[in-house]
């Protein structure tokens, strides 16, 4: 659940830059920087996922808890205020290496990386994504007036969350509605990127966006194909 924070606390309106503010590039060098952020952010969790799961687990939880809420929060704050594309680009880093760690040990639990449940959600996550970017781009005018349904549904989300984890009710019927949530975000999320000024720091900042959207797609299908594997 942690690993929502990021998506849901952005500090206030983002700053994102127009192209007399930032370093402009052509649409296609835009979308290029984002696509290659995106993939970056991922091969980096990937490594950590396969090299970093003893590290994480021989962290304190409490530390580890603080830690990643200090170093998610901070560098959100940060990529959504900042107006270099250097400190944009560490403040991503401030968000792809604890989300890292912690998906180190969700993969674990899962049986790692090798897993097939593990492999399945990545495949699955990877083809949403793509299907999404296709329909925001098919549908423009459809994503365009979800973004207020959505950040009310992950409020919504967040809440029920909560409430079960503190009842010790199975999260399973969430993982649905969350799994559907974020794919929604991602294709928001891509139709917003399109729709701001062609500049570095902007492809950053709507890669970190993208980033966290599959990141959270990714656990609730975990959660879904894990729950199914065990009930078989």
């Amino acid at each position: 659940m942690a690993n929502n924070s990021s998506k849901s606390l952005s500090f206030g309106k983002a700053s994102y830059e127009t192209l007399a503010e930032g370093r402009g590039v052509s649409a296609a060098t835009y979308n290029l920087i984002m696509g290659g952020m995106v993939l970056y952010g991922i091969v980096i969790n990937i490594i950590m996922c396969m090299t970093c799961t003893e590290f994480a687990l021989s962290i304190n939880p409490i530390v580890m808890l603080v830690g990643y809420l200090v170093l998610v929060l901070a560098g959100t704050f940060i990529i959504h205020r900042a107006k270099s594309s250097v400190i944009r680009f560490v403040a991503y880093n401030m968000i792809v290496v604890p989300l890292g760690l912690v998906l180190s040990i969700v993969v674990q639990s899962y049986g790692g990386v090798e897993a097939a449940v593990v492999q399945q959600a990545f495949l699955y996550t990877g083809i949403i994504t793509g299907a999404m970017v296709m329909l925001s781009i098919a549908f423009p005018k459809f994503f365009s007036k979800i973004g207020g349904m959505l950040l009310g549904c992950l409020i919504g989300m967040i809440i029920a969350y909560l409430i079960v984890w503190l009842m010790g009710i199975n999260t399973i019927i969430i993982a649905y509605f969350g799994a559907a949530l974020f794919s929604l975000y991602i294709g928001y999320d891509f139709w917003r990127s399109q729709q701001l000024a062609p500049t570095v720091g902007n492809a950053i900042l709507s890669a970190c966006e993208i980033y966290v959207d599959m990141v959270n797609l990714f656990i609730r299908l975990l959660e879904i194909f894990g729950n199914s594997k065990s009930s078989n």
